[in-house]
């Protein structure tokens, strides 16, 4: 096992040196040298990044999912982020280079919830949703769980994890908005027939709130369990700005309650969420 930097407990704040950076279609994927990130993080978990330079830096921080970690000793470990590129925040932490320095506080929420057992499990990733995914795939296959990975993408451009997902299991099944990869379809359509044909008693899913939805409901139908990472807005990564509120089923009365994305967290169970509600304040609350 490898050494864990010495008073690594819980989140920290760390500067990072970013050690490589890789173009990929339309993602880019960042490698840093972050001990203590490494040594703690899980699939699932994600950092917040402080966007901009010294007299630039935006106020709230970006939300990134930690692809995988490698921990080390007290100089070694490193992180993966996997980064699309479609606004100024995400672009300006994708065209970093070799030897930049990132400021990350992490790792911040709830990761995936690993079986006790070996049980076999199905997992949905869209996009840079891969990312965590295959890292997952990589912790349960070597607990024994017969695996099977489905992952889409609008084309085959933004398509994420393939190659590493195929290393570890025995079926990758792929599907793009347009056909470009694989079947056309969204990564939602092939769901039903992996959880039959592995006889799957859990589901993970990684990416936008339409198909973490389906997957959610396709799982319900077949009695299982879903365990979903939800993409919100934390700004903070905390819980202390409320940015990232989702409205969850309570045992209290029939309207939701809300919980924290950045701590409750953004794993969570598919069918606890109101996904009519998702992004609105609920009827009869401020």
């Amino acid at each position: 096992m490898s050494d864990v930097p010495a008073g690594v407990s819980g989140p920290v704040l760390e500067t990072v040196e970013v050690f490589s950076v890789q173009r990929a279609g339309d993602l880019v994927t960042l490698t840093v040298i972050a001990p203590q990130l490494a040594a703690q993080a899980r699939p699932g978990q994600f950092v917040a990044v402080r966007v901009g330079g010294q007299s630039s830096a935006q106020i709230t921080r970006l939300p990134v999912f930690v692809a995988s970690a490698t921990p080390g000793d007290a100089h070694a470990g490193t992180a993966t982020l996997v980064v699309d590129p479609r606004g100024p925040a995400t672009r300006w932490l994708a065209g970093r280079t070799s030897g930049d320095r990132l400021n990350l506080l992490g790792p911040l929420g709830s990761g995936f919830p690993v079986p006790a057992g070996t049980a076999p499990a199905v997992l949905v990733g869209h996009g840079y949703g891969g990312g965590p995914l295959a890292w997952l795939a990589q912790e349960l296959v070597g607990r024994g769980c017969p695996v099977e990975v489905v992952l889409g993408a609008p084309t085959a451009t933004g398509l994420y994890g393939e190659q590493a997902a195929k290393r570890l299991v025995d079926r990758v099944t792929v599907l793009t908005d347009d056909g470009s990869a694989g079947r056309a379809g969204s990564a939602a359509d092939a769901l039903a027939d992996a959880i039959v044909r592995l006889d799957a008693q859990v589901v993970y899913a990684c990416g936008p709130p339409a198909l973490l939805r389906r997957v959610g409901d396709l799982a319900g139908q077949h009695a299982i369990r879903a365990q979903v990472a939800l993409e919100a807005p934390m700004a903070c990564g905390t819980g202390v700005c409320l940015s990232c509120l989702v409205p969850v089923r309570g045992s209290g009365g029939p309207s939701p309650r809300l919980v924290r994305a950045c701590v409750e967290g953004p794993v969570v169970e598919a069918d606890h969420v109101v996904w009519d509600e998702l992004g609105a304040v609920p009827a009869g609350r401020s």
